[in-house]
């Protein structure tokens, strides 16, 4: 979770996904990673593309944990290249409610187990 300036906490995680259509290239597949999601929005790891912003981007995501596999359709809000990779803001705009919803609470969880993992080593260290 970060960025104040957001209208819902973002839960960092490593999400498998394919982008499957970027506006009219519906012959696309390129296998991304999701590295933060929200309720309104997500942060995808890719390698070929950079979509422009406001580009319509469909991906499939897919969380075996949850035996999850699930589509959504975004809007690319900002692009940028980091450690030899692009990452993409996207916007939500269309997602099944409750493959969100088991995302969500996912991700929640994976932070929120990394969080204590973290916390009980400090503790560890200080002793």
């Amino acid at each position: 979770m970060e960025d104040n300036k957001r209208k819902f906490p973002r839960f960092e995680c490593s999400i498998h996904s394919e982008v499957i259509k970027i506006e009219e290239n519906k012959n696309l597949i390129e296998r991304t990673s999701i590295l933060d999601f929200s309720q309104d929005g997500l942060k995808l790891g890719v390698d070929f593309i950079n979509p422009l912003p406001g580009s319509n981007i469909d991906i499939e995501i897919l969380l075996p944990a949850k035996q999850l596999i699930a589509t959504l359709s975004g809007e690319a809000v900002w692009s940028k290249y980091v450690k030899n990779r692009m990452e993409v803001g996207l916007k939500l705009r269309d997602m099944d409610s409750q493959a969100k919803e088991n995302i969500l609470k996912w991700v929640y969880f994976r932070n929120l187990e990394k969080a204590k993992k973290e916390k009980k080593g400090q503790l560890n260290i200080q002793f």
